[in-house]
């Protein structure tokens, strides 16, 4: 079971691609505590719980994502092993109080960074318009330092996406070994793209073959996805995304989505299927598949 809390919508880059809403609104410390218990109560016993912190820029309200770190860790049904927390940050604010939190809570920490900043600096920028690349390059290498688990997350499109395997072995250098890529869906495609991409995977498919070879594995998502799918003999025939169900994300006000990907501007527009003082709306629902009468999943 996944949760994500938009722990703020305020955010001091202004990136091309986000999906996110940018609003000067924090998730209220009711509504934290609400989220908390839905997370617990709507989590079979034999499943793990994932929470993942989002924005807007979390480390913007670092002191509230230690309120609600409280509030999952002091919570009756609490263990170590059962649940994971992440962070997933622009990178900009990461601090030496920041990772020794992150550390001590057992908290794993994602950068989302587009590649070297002359990449970065294409879609990634301060509100002013200021770059935000060397900056971000300077807080991950201590990221790494600090917290040698630090993922990092790179979006790509079609003015960059011809540079993944230059993205890769950068990233490599800088000692990340736990790589994400993630196309920019809402980009304008070509099958012009779509023919070049083959190449471009087939050699980012060495590099991750040559690094394991050499006993430096990497984790490279486009690779090693498809492997595990492989393992396990192909897709299932109901293999699907599970939001809505085993997924759920949270606007800044409260508002329950299906995905973080479609909060959106938040306010319950848009994909919302409820809100946390409510709780999930039937009839919002109507796209998915009815539940099992006995499902933990429904009205609160």
């Amino acid at each position: 079971m996944k949760y994500t809390i938009c722990v703020t919508q305020r955010c001091n880059l202004r990136c091309d691609y986000c999906y996110i809403g940018k609003r000067d609104i924090s998730l209220s410390p009711d509504a934290a505590r609400k989220i908390v218990d839905f997370a617990y109560r709507n989590t079979p016993a034999d499943e793990k719980i994932t929470i993942g912190f989002f924005g807007g820029e979390p480390l913007l309200e670092f002191g509230r994502i230690g309120s609600i770190v409280d509030l999952i860790e002091g919570h009756p049904d609490y263990t170590p092993e059962r649940v994971e927390m992440t962070v997933v940050s622009n990178g900009t604010l990461f601090s030496e109080k920041s990772a020794r939190y992150l550390r001590d809570h057992n908290i794993a920490f994602g950068v989302s960074y587009d590649g070297p900043p002359t990449i970065h600096d294409s879609s990634r920028c301060f509100a002013d318009g200021r770059k935000s690349g060397k900056l971000v390059e300077q807080n991950l290498k201590r990221a790494v330092a600090e917290l040698p688990e630090t993922l990092v997350n790179a979006v790509y499109g079609p003015p960059t996406f011809h540079l993944l395997p230059h993205v890769v072995d950068y990233f490599s250098e800088l000692g990340l070994r736990h790589i994400y890529l993630s196309p920019d869906f809402s980009a304008r495609w070509t099958q012009a793209d779509a023919d070049i991409l083959a190449d471009l995977f087939t050699e980012i498919g060495a590099f991750h073959e040559g690094a394991f070879t050499r006993g430096d594995p990497h984790f490279i998502s486009l690779i090693d996805a498809k492997i595990a799918v492989i393992l396990r003999g192909g897709y299932g025939p109901n293999e699907r995304c599970r939001m809505g169900r085993g997924e759920y994300a949270f606007s800044a006000d409260g508002f329950i989505y299906p995905c973080e990907r479609l909060i959106g501007e938040g306010g319950g527009g848009g994909h919302s299927i409820g809100h946390i003082d409510t709780g999930i709306a039937p009839d919002r629902l109507a796209c998915h598949p009815a539940r099992p009468r006995n499902s933990p999943l429904g009205m609160h």
